[in-house]
C-alpha cells in the first residue's frame, strides 16, 4: 500500500520555476561586464543560457577562468542561486507525483 504525505511535506514542483528564472536573469545582466572585462569567460556563459531554461533541470554553472571573475559571479550571488535550485532539484527528484485513480 503506498505512503500518503501532508500536503506540506511535498514539494512544490513549480518551487524551481521562480529561483531558476531569477538565475537567469541575473546571469543575463552579468553578460556585459562579462564581454567587458573576461571577452575569454563570454561564450561559457553565453552557451550557459542559451541551455538554461526554467521547464529543465538547471545546467552547471561555467567555472570562472581568473579570480576577478569569480569575485563578479560572487558578488552577484550567482552560485548561492544555483546551488538552492539545485537542492531543490533534489528534494522534487525523491517524489513521484502521479494522479489518483479511484479505487474499486
Amino acid at each position: 500500500m503506498g505512503h500518503s504525505f501532508a500536503a506540506s511535506t511535498i514539494p512544490n514542483p513549480f518551487s524551481t520555476l521562480c529561483p531558476t528564472h531569477t538565475l537567469i536573469s541575473v546571469v543575463s545582466n552579468l553578460m556585459a561586464d562579462l564581454r567587458l572585462d573576461y571577452p575569454q569567460s563570454f561564450n561559457h556563459w553565453q552557451q550557459w543560457l542559451a541551455g538554461a531554461a526554467v521547464t529543465q533541470n538547471i545546467p552547471q554553472l561555467p567555472t570562472p577562468i581568473e579570480t576577478r571573475e569569480r569575485y563578479l559571479v560572487a558578488n552577484r550571488n550567482i552560485e548561492n542561486q544555483y546551488y538552492q535550485i539545485k537542492a531543490a532539484e533534489e528534494r522534487l527528484n525523491k517524489y513521484k507525483i502521479a494522479r489518483a485513480t479511484a479505487s474499486k
